[in-house]
């Protein structure tokens, strides 16, 4: 049975349920990431996880899914060839849980789950193939272009990511790299340089993502299910807002320092939460909408160092 739980956002529903489905003698399985990876390499685990193994206090088993990112990518739609593996990496029994600290639990869950795919996949000399559409999707991830700096301009074909801008090529190995003469950079590498450099965005003027993407699904939930307010609009994205004008001229503004989660449903929609009130968006075709995501939470991160 699948416990559910609002992604983003915190849920004493899902905690109740959890309580009960352990007090009935069920095994619980958690995904402390909450979603997907998009580059290969796991995402921060946060002290939550230490947390609820501090709160149920029962046998817990860590354990790495290797070469699941490799099968399927997230943002592709083919399967590559080749096998997923579950490796057992600790058993972590009562009576130790109950000596150890939210800290030490935290240091141990992060130990033993924390997984780098590409690394797992070059230690191993495992490559994954689809020879025919190798690519197929990768400009998700690969949103911005490493030699000119543009957004968007980006697009898979077999095996190669071509930029519509200048002209530059990537070729995609087995392990996901992108080469070209120069040498290979990781996927997970060129995300994090994606990354940096939204970070240097935060505080900028004018738009700063590009100049507007297509939208074609705007939608506002309303008592447990998602009502469409719009399928044909732009998505503009500030320093400090995201904000949407639609067909008819009207523009909504949603501050960052409003919104409470921002997360992407499988490989399109961005879900957010603002004061409140989830509201949904896709963007047109294969156009990246994690960048909105990386943005977010790059800004969110710095106004909270700040």
């Amino acid at each position: 049975m699948a416990i559910p739980k609002t992604q983003g956002r915190s849920d004493l529903e899902t905690i109740r349920s959890i309580s009960s489905a352990l007090k009935n003698g069920d095994a619980v399985g958690l995904f402390p990431e909450g979603t997907r990876s998009w580059d290969g390499k796991m995402m921060n685990i946060t002290e939550a996880t230490a947390k609820l193994v501090r709160l149920f206090k029962v046998p817990t088993v860590f354990i790495n899914i290797e070469g699941g990112f490799s099968k399927k990518p997230r943002w592709s739609h083919k399967e590559r060839k080749g096998k997923v593996y579950l490796k057992v990496k600790r058993i972590l029994m009562p009576d130790e849980i109950k000596a150890s600290s939210i800290s030490d639990l935290l240091g141990i869950v992060k130990e033993n789950l924390t997984f780098d795919n590409t690394a797992w996949q070059k230690e191993n000399g495992i490559e994954y193939f689809d020879k025919a559409r190798q690519a197929d999707g990768i400009e998700r991830v690969m949103y911005q272009c490493r030699s000119c700096g543009s957004y968007e301009t980006l697009s898979s074909y077999r095996d190669e990511v071509i930029c519509s801008h200048c002209g530059k090529k990537y070729k995609i190995n087995g392990y996901y790299d992108a080469v070209d003469e120069s040498g290979s950079v990781s996927l997970a590498s060129y995300h994090d340089w994606e990354k940096s450099k939204l970070r240097e965005l935060v505080g900028s003027d004018g738009e700063i993502l590009g100049h507007g993407t297509k939208g074609v699904l705007f939608q506002k939930g309303e008592k447990g299910r998602n009502v469409d307010l719009s399928r044909d609009f732009m998505i503009h994205a500030y320093p400090d807002r995201i904000s949407f004008v639609f067909s008819d001229g009207r523009e909504s503004s949603f501050p960052y320092s409003e919104i409470e989660s921002m997360i992407i449903c499988a490989k399109y929609t961005v879900e957010f939460y603002h004061k409140g009130q989830l509201y949904r968006f896709r963007a047109k075709g294969a156009k990246s909408t994690l960048k909105y995501q990386d943005y977010y939470s790059e800004y969110i991160e710095m106004n909270k160092e700040s």
